[in-house]
């Protein structure tokens, strides 16, 4: 009888093809917490690769993976701007957001593995580094958010690579699109600003992201309403 792959030995070797297929790119493969590095300039763009503790031998070896953005410039603009999240994160999603459903990566079976791996090759290609490279471009950036949401980031999260990169007025754009876009809750966003400038904090009732963006735009002072 065939010995089990361990999932720890398989999702590592894997981890270390996908590293490989990127090499070429600029990408720098990092086995600790595996993930591939890629600096631009001022950007550092990082491809995340994660697994699952409930893999089972032979059967199961869970790849996630997630895609990030951060900035030296970033960091320097929230010195002034403190926010709850790490200072040079400008954004990122889990790759499964653009992705369809049904889309699941399974390293496990041996016979389907090098195919498992090239699926998940391409969508980094066309979905996650395409994400990182919108974020990196700020007038494409808001170009996309004033015609629809982002998948994966909220507008309490958007709001600040937006006023970052493109000023508060990209902000105040920004802020209209998102009340027009989601009637239900222009009335929420409108009453937390107002509440915000009134008292500097949200209603103690506040617990979503839409009161969180309204938050925001007061602290970063976006001409809005």
């Amino acid at each position: 009888m065939a010995t089990k792959e361990a999932p720890r030995e398989v999702f590592a070797v894997g981890c270390a093809q996908l590293g490989a297929a990127f090499a070429g790119e600029g990408f720098v493969y990092r086995t600790s917490h595996p993930k591939m590095v890629r600096k631009l300039g001022d950007f550092t763009e990082e491809v995340l690769l994660r697994t699952s503790a409930r893999n089972e031998a032979g059967d199961l070896t869970q790849l996630w993976v997630d895609v990030t953005l951060s900035s030296i410039r970033m960091a320097a603009w929230r010195k002034k701007h403190p926010a709850p999240v790490t200072p040079n994160w400008v954004g990122g999603t889990a790759l499964g957001s653009l992705l369809p459903p049904t889309t699941d990566w399974n390293l496990s079976p041996r016979s389907q593995r090098r195919r498992t791996l090239k699926d998940a090759e391409h969508a980094i290609r066309t979905a996650g580094l395409p994400y990182l490279a919108l974020l990196r471009d700020s007038a494409a950036l808001e170009r996309e958010l004033l015609a629809r949401d982002l998948p994966g980031m909220s507008p309490d999260a958007l709001i600040d690579p937006l006023v970052c990169f493109g000023g508060v007025e990209a902000g105040a754009r920004y802020a209209v699109a998102v009340v027009t876009r989601h009637p239900d809750m222009a009335a929420r966003v409108l009453a937390g600003v107002k509440h915000v400038r009134r008292t500097g904090k949200l209603p103690r009732e506040a617990d979503g992201y839409f009161d969180t963006f309204a938050e925001r735009l007061v602290q970063l002072k976006v001409p809005f309403p």
